[in-house]
C-alpha cells in the first residue's frame, strides 16, 4: 500500500491503489497489476474473469463469466465467447450443455439445464423429477427411483420407495416392514395382494414364515420342526400336534409316532424293538426297562416281565411254567439255555448254576434269602462235594474239615483250630457235656489224669515217654510236685527216706534190696 501527501503527514492510499495522489478509489496513480489494471477514471479494477472482493483483493468469476460481480453462475455481467447472457447466466445455446471453461458439454444426465458437471449443479430438471433446493439435484418422485439411463423408473410395488434397483426398498407402505431391502411382512405372516392392495394374513400354525396360508405354503420352520419341501414337519421321536402347530414327544420306544402313547407308534426308535401293531415291544427273550431299553429274561424266560427266574410270562422250549417260573421236569435241574444241567451240589432246586442260585436246599442245609445260597446249619460245613458234613464233636462250629475249629463248647477253648482246655487241664468227659479236668501235678500239660498221661512238663521236670521224672538224685514231692534230693545213698529214689531208693548210689557200692541199698559184700 502506497502513501500520498497530506499537508505536513502521509497518508494512505485507498487499499486497491499501489500508489496514488490523494486520499480515494479514483486518485490511484499505479495498481498491483497481478490483481487489477488501472482504467480511464484512475481507479484499479479487477482484471477480465475475476471480481472485488473488499479490501483489497480479486476472485475468480464462475467459469462461463467474462466478468462478475460475484462468483456465483448467476452473478455474470459480461460472457465469455459464443455464450449468451441471460438474467445474470452465461449460457450455451443448447441448454442442456454447459461451459467447462473451453467449450459446451452435456450436463449430468439427470439435469436438464445446469450449472457445472455434477449431479449437485442442476438448474432444471426433466419431468417427472423435481429439483431439490438445497442439494441441487434431481430427484424422482417417490415410488421411483433414477435408473442408469437417468430416467425415473418405478419401484416394486412392495416398496413405498427405493434406491438404485426396484427390489431395494427404502420405506414401505403399511403393514409391511423392511427387511434387508426388501418390504415383507412379519414372520409368521405373508404377503397377498388383493386388487392393489397388500395384506399380511398370518401363515399355518405349523410355519415359522411362509408364502400362503395353508401348511404346504411354509417356507421357514421352528426347531425341532424341519422343513420338508414346503411343509414343516417333526423331527425324529416327535409327532405334530395340529392344534397347536408344536412338536411334542413321542413314547421313548418310537422313533417315530402319531401320539404321546405306545400305542401310536410308526416307527421303533432301535433294533431292540419291533412294531407290534403300532406299539414298539421287546423281542422275545427280553423285557422293557423305562425309559426305552429292551433287558434280556432269565434264560429260562421266553417272555418276561423283569430279569428274575420267576418273572416269566412264557417258557423257552422243554420247561414248564408254574407261577412265574419256568422249570426243568427234573426240578434239581436248570435251564442254562440250552438245555437242562444238574444244580450245584448243595441246591435241592435252583435258577443257575452258581452256589447264589440256590431255591431250596437239601437237608440239613437251610437256604440264606440274602445271598441265596445254602448254607450248613451251626455244627456242620460243607464238604468238597457240597455236602453238610458234621464237626467234631468238641467244635461247636467249623469250616472245610471237622478238626478245624472255628468255636468251641464251653468249657473247652479255640486254640489254632482245635477245642482244647487250657493248659494243665485235659477233655474229659463226654459228647455234648465235655469237662476240662486237671492234669497231674507232674504235667503241664497232657491226655489224662495219670502221672504216665503227660505231653509236657515243668522245669526241672523232663519228660520221659508220657511220664514227667526228676533228674539223677531226686524226686518228685506229691505235694508240691518239686524236685528233692534223695537219700545219698540212693541214685534214685521216690522219697526222702533210706528205704525210698529205686537204684544206689555206685559210688558207696551199695546194691538194692527191695527198696534199701545196702553194702555189696563181693566188694569188700
Amino acid at each position: 500500500m502506497g502513501y500520498y501527501p497530506n499537508g505536513t503527514n502521509c497518508s494512505a492510499c485507498d487499499p486497491t491503489c499501489l500508489t496514488c495522489s490523494g486520499a480515494g478509489s479514483s486518485n490511484c496513480s499505479t495498481c498491483n497489476l497481478t490483481l487489477f489494471s488501472l482504467n480511464s477514471t484512475n481507479s484499479c479494477v479487477c482484471l477480465d474473469g475475476t471480481y472485488f472482493v473488499a479490501p483489497a483483493s480479486c476472485s475468480a468469476c464462475f467459469v462461463s463469466c467474462l466478468t462478475c460481480n460475484a462468483g456465483a453462475y448467476n452473478s455474470c455481467l459480461t460472457c465469455a465467447n459464443t455464450l449468451t447472457q441471460q438474467g445474470g447466466q452465461c449460457i450455451c445455446s443448447n441448454t442442456s450443455l454447459y461451459y467447462n471453461g473451453s467449450s459446451c458439454v452435456p450436463c449430468y444426465g439427470s439435469c436438464l439445464t445446469c450449472s457445472a458437471g455434477l449431479a449437485t449443479n442442476c438448474l432444471t430438471c426433466s419431468t417427472p423429477m423435481a429439483l431439490n433446493a438445497t442439494s441441487g439435484t434431481c430427484d424422482c418422485p417417490i415410488g421411483t427411483f433414477t435408473n442408469s439411463s437417468f430416467q425415473c423408473q418405478a419401484c416394486d410395488p412392495t416398496c413405498l420407495d427405493c434406491l438404485g434397483s426396484p427390489t431395494n426398498c427404502t420405506n414401505c407402505a403399511t403393514p409391511l416392514v423392511l427387511t434387508l431391502g426388501s418390504c415383507t411382512c412379519s414372520q409368521g405372516q405373508y404377503l397377498n395382494l388383493v386388487s392393489s392392495v397388500y395384506s399380511c394374513p398370518a401363515c399355518d400354525v405349523i410355519c415359522t414364515n411362509c408364502t400362503g396360508s395353508t401348511s404346504d405354503n411354509c417356507s421357514a420352520c421352528t426347531s425341532p420342526k424341519v422343513l420338508n419341501g414346503s411343509t414343516c414337519i417333526c423331527a425324529g421321536s416327535f409327532f405334530m400336534n395340529t392344534t397347536s402347530g408344536n412338536c411334542v414327544a413321542c413314547d421313548p420306544t418310537c422313533l417315530t409316532c402319531t401320539d404321546t402313547t405306545n400305542a401310536s407308534c410308526i416307527s421303533c426308535n432301535t433294533a431292540s424293538f419291533f412294531l407290534s401293531t403300532s406299539s414298539c415291544v421287546c423281542y422275545n427273550g427280553t423285557y422293557l426297562v423305562a425309559p426305552a431299553t429292551c433287558t434280556p429274561c432269565h434264560p429260562s424266560c421266553l417272555t418276561c416281565t423283569a430279569g428274575t427266574y420267576s418273572s416269566c410270562v412264557t417258557c423257552s422250549a422243554l420247561l414248564t411254567f408254574n407261577a412265574g417260573q419256568c422249570l426243568c421236569s427234573n426240578l434239581s435241574q436248570y435251564y442254562n439255555g440250552s438245555s437242562c444241567v444238574a444244580c450245584l451240589g448243595s441246591c435241592a432246586t435252583c435258577s443257575g448254576g452258581l452256589s447264589t442260585n440256590c431255591i431250596t436246599c437239601s437237608a440239613p442245609a437251610v437256604l440264606n434269602a440274602a445271598t441265596n445260597s445254602c448254607d450248613c446249619p451251626t455244627g456242620f460245613f460243607m464238604n468238597s462235594t457240597f455236602q453238610c458234613q458234621g464237626c467234631d464233636p468238641t467244635c461247636t462250629s467249623c469250616s472245610g474239615s471237622a478238626t478245624i475249629c472255628t468255636s468251641c463248647t464251653s468249657p473247652l477253648i479255640l486254640s489254632a483250630g482245635l477245642c482244647t482246655c487250657t493248659a494243665g487241664n485235659y477233655v474229659s468227659g463226654s459228647v455234648g457235656a465235655y469237662l476240662c479236668t486237671a492234669c497231674d501235678v507232674s504235667c503241664t500239660t497232657c491226655s489224662g489224669g495219670a502221672t504216665t498221661n503227660c505231653t509236657s512238663c515243668t522245669m526241672p521236670l523232663v519228660l520221659s515217654g508220657t511220664t514227667c521224672i526228676c533228674s539223677v538224685s531226686t524226686y518228685i514231692d506229691s505235694a508240691t510236685g518239686a524236685c528233692l534230693s534223695c537219700n545219698s545213698i540212693c541214685l534214685t529214689c521216690k522219697g526222702p527216706a533210706t528205704t525210698d531208693c529205686v537204684t544206689c548210689n555206685p559210688v558207696l557200692y551199695r546194691v538194692i534190696n527191695g527198696t534199701t541199698c545196702s553194702c555189696d559184700i563181693t566188694a569188700l
